[in-house]
């Protein structure tokens, strides 16, 4: 399951197996620069508006699961440089 955004769908899927969390984090300036880049009609337009939706969604929830996720990865370089740290990832629960 990816997109987990409350503490609450964390507990469901907690109750059903063996769940891990998994924050994957991007410094502020990479994720407004990414969803600029994206140019989709829905996305903030300026700063303001990207910290604004931030805070909501944080303040929704998604802080919470940031809080409690078992492991981090930070993605703030190439598709490649991730992929890296989700195999490490694996690696390290015994996926792989």
């Amino acid at each position: 399951v990816d997109g987990v955004r409350n503490i609450e769908e964390v507990g469901i899927l907690k109750t059903v197996g063996d769940v891990f969390v998994v924050s994957v984090t991007a410094p502020e300036k990479t994720r407004f620069g990414r969803l600029t880049k994206r140019g989709e009609d829905r996305d903030p337009k300026n700063l303001e508006d990207f910290r604004w939706r931030e805070e909501k969604q944080t303040s929704l929830g998604l802080g919470k699961v940031v809080e409690i996720a078992d492991y981090e990865i930070v993605n703030d370089s190439s598709v490649q440089d991730l992929e890296k740290k989700v195999r490490k990832f694996l690696a390290d629960i015994g996926h792989v």
